[in-house]
């Protein structure tokens, strides 16, 4: 499960780092992605992920 929420924190990174790389290559000065709004889109996911998973759980639990 962990690699799951790990893939999808990495995929978010990457996004973030293609998109200042984007701007960099354009002209534009690129910034640094700011470390706080990784880390709330990070724990976000993470809790929208746990949150569906206790969802897909329960139904499943009371369907048996």
């Amino acid at each position: 499960m962990f690699n799951v929420f790990y893939g999808m924190t990495t995929l978010v990174q990457n996004t973030v780092l293609a998109q200042a790389t984007m701007l960099g290559q354009s002209g534009v000065l690129a910034q640094a992605a700011d470390p706080g709004a990784v880390s709330l889109i990070r724990w976000t996911g993470i809790a929208a992920m746990a949150v569906g998973i206790v969802v897909i759980i329960r139904r499943f639990w009371r369907n048996r």
